[in-house]
This record gives structure tokens, sequence and C-alpha cells, in this order.
């Protein structure tokens, strides 16, 4: 112990020679981690004698390495609104559309048909809507249909129900030869799109009867294809 302490007095003694004479000036950076003591026994800012003397009295012990820092200057924090997001993932309240197309019937024209005739013998189809990630609503829909109408009367119309709630019609439509018919259906009722929900659904086509003043003017049609297409807003 007694070694120990004249070598760290006389490497102390050989330092303060050589500041006194010899003029030092340094061309190295100042390096925060070199000053570690002071006039105050804490970093002065400037590397010197000080922190020599810390030195020597630190001379040859051992221990962790590891140290304790403490972070005075943190920034502070600031509520930001920002207002040029771009364009993509990330931007807060950003909805996105997407488009679903399930075919429900598809039948080649000398297959047999799906017959509807009458309001209790309606064709009932189940799709699932799987709407990705956070769902927002439905915007609009559409149903094609391709059908063999019974020309025997006129005009035709079909009513179409979603989950058994909420039903539209098709209208009057003239047709003057048995033939297949393709018909697009723009459907722009908002109580149909809030009957949609994520899941198994249904849609049914039903009642192609035409009554009109006390006589029935249509009967029955037949089914070759429905194609339901959905689009949906979405959160990312």
């Amino acid at each position: 112990m007694v070694k120990k302490k004249y070598i760290a007095i006389g490497f102390l003694v050989f330092c303060l020679n050589a500041t006194l004479l010899v003029s030092v000036t340094s061309s190295a950076e100042y390096d925060p981690w070199v000053d570690i003591s002071g006039p105050n026994g804490e970093s002065d800012g400037l590397v010197n004698v000080w922190d020599l003397g810390a030195l020597s009295d630190a001379w040859l012990t051992e221990g962790n390495p590891t140290k304790n820092v403490n972070v005075t200057n943190w920034p502070v924090l600031m509520n930001v609104n920002v207002t040029n997001w771009p364009e993509g993932e990330g931007q807060p309240g950003t909805t996105r559309n997407e488009t679903e197309k399930t075919v429900l019937l598809e039948y080649i024209v000398h297959d047999s048909p799906v017959h509807v005739a009458y309001t209790w013998h309606p064709a009932e189809f189940t799709f699932a809507f799987n709407p990705k990630q956070t769902f927002v609503n439905v915007t609009d829909m559409q149903i094609d249909v391709v059908f063999r109408p019974d020309i025997s009367y006129n005009p035709h119309r079909f009513d179409i129900k979603f989950n058994d709630a909420v039903t539209i019609s098709t209208g009057s439509v003239e047709i003057k030869q048995y033939y297949l018919i393709s018909l697009v259906i723009p459907v722009e009722n908002t109580d149909v799109y809030q009957a949609i929900y994520p899941g198994i659904n249904t849609l049914a086509i039903t009642n192609p009867c035409y009554y009109d003043g006390g006589t029935w003017i249509s009967w029955f049609i037949d089914l070759y294809r429905v194609v339901l297409t959905i689009e949906y807003e979405y959160q990312p």
C-alpha cells in the first residue's frame, strides 16, 4: 500500500514538474471523458493537472468499466400538428378503398338454371364478406344477373333481399323474347350498405311476380349467373 502511494506521488511530482517546465499546447480535440476533475472536484472543461491528480488517486484500482450517465438536456416534448403527411401507410385517419367480387351463381347455358317462382320460392345465396384490417363502411354495390324470363307476361321484375332485412326491387323490365337477359343492378340504398357486415351474409332473389291492377303479369325467372361486387373503405 505504501509502495503504491509512493508511486502515485512520484507520478504526480513528475507531472507537476513537466507542467511547470513546458508550455503545453495540444492539437487534439477536447474529450469530456478525459476531463474527470477540476478545482472543485468536478469536470471544469479543461484537461490539466487536476485531472492528473484524480488519476493518481485512482492509480492501479480495479472494477467494472461501465459508466453511469446522467442526461440533463433531453429535448422538450411539443405538440406538433402535421398537415402534409405523405400518401400511404401510417397516415393517421387514412382510409383506403377495396373491392370484393363474389360469384354467387354460374351456370353454362345448357345446365339446369335456378328457377325462381312466386314469393314463396326464392333463390337464396350466402356469401362471405371479408374486409381488410379495420373495416369502416360499404361505399358502393352492384349486382350482375343473367336470367331467362317468363315471356308469357310482361313487364318483369324481381326483388333482392339482403340478410333478411333490406329489400330492393329491380323495377319493371320490358322483355319481348325468350333469350338470356343480362341485367346490371347498381345498389344505391344506404340501408343495404349498413345491413352488410363482416362475415357470412345472405342475398336472396325473390318475388318475380308482377301484380298490376288485380292481374298477375309475370310469374317466374330462371337464373344463370349472379355476381355481387362490394366496394368498401378500411383503415390500414
